[in-house]
């Protein structure tokens, strides 16, 4: 079996979060890089510039969990687009959108994934441009198995620590993910304070006072496991 915690902000503090089965998204890296060529910026007609192409991915890409048709939760995020270098006398040539998709199950991934790969192969072609297309830090769906989840939730029964069951499934997503595919795995939460600053705030701090409870969920998951079961690897 395989456990993990993570802290989250928005929970009463030392609160333990849980839920069965999809605990959180399955996320995909979409890199998009495109090829035309470069001319000056005085005669850019001589070019073959990616701006209209970028123009369409950065609007285009939001939209793809409704245009993609997925049935259930998606989401797709552009974090990064770069058009050309700083050169004022230059007309670009190249460019690259960088997105990061999201989805509640694995299939509705590998659908939104099609779809932006195809939304992406549409914009190239459409301003004659040669486009590479990458998929990267690839996390499936972190699904919680029954029977390591009833441990997490005795351990913090056995701590006298309040569970609290979320309704959905967390929008982020985590690499522990792809031990969920090869065991019986269990990943929850610890509340971080209903009012803690949320996690990739600049202004975020580890509460220090998660440390001891933390601790003490392990060690009675650890026991129940390995002592009083008799648990022999």
């Amino acid at each position: 079996m395989a456990f993990a915690l993570h802290n989250l902000p928005g929970f009463p503090l030392g609160h333990v979060v849980w839920r069965r089965g999809a605990f959180a998204a399955a996320s995909r890296g979409l890199v998009i890089r495109l090829n035309g060529r470069t001319a000056h910026a005085g005669e850019p007609e001589n070019g073959v510039s990616p701006a209209s192409a970028v123009s369409h991915l950065l609007t285009g890409i939001p939209d793809l969990p409704r245009t993609s048709g997925i049935p259930g939760f998606g989401l797709a995020t552009v974090v990064h687009a770069r058009l050309g270098d700083v050169a004022f006398g230059t007309a670009p040539g190249e460019a690259v959108v960088m997105a990061t998709l999201r989805t509640h199950s694995d299939r509705d991934m590998e659908q939104l994934f099609a779809a932006g790969e195809q939304l992406a192969r549409e914009a190239a072609a459409a301003a004659g441009l040669r486009m590479r297309l990458e998929a990267v830090e690839d996390f499936p769906v972190t699904h919680n198995a029954a029977e390591a989840l009833e441990r997490v939730c005795a351990a913090a029964r056995k701590q006298s620590l309040s569970l609290v069951e979320v309704p959905a499934p967390f929008r982020w997503s985590e690499d522990f993910a792809h031990f969920t595919r090869i065991c019986p795995a269990a990943l929850f939460g610890l509340g971080a304070g209903e009012d803690h600053p949320r996690l990739h705030n600049p202004e975020y701090d580890f509460p220090d006072e998660l440390i001891a409870p933390g601790v003490a969920v392990f060690s009675a998951i650890y026991r129940g496991l390995l002592v009083e079961d008799r648990y022999v690897p």
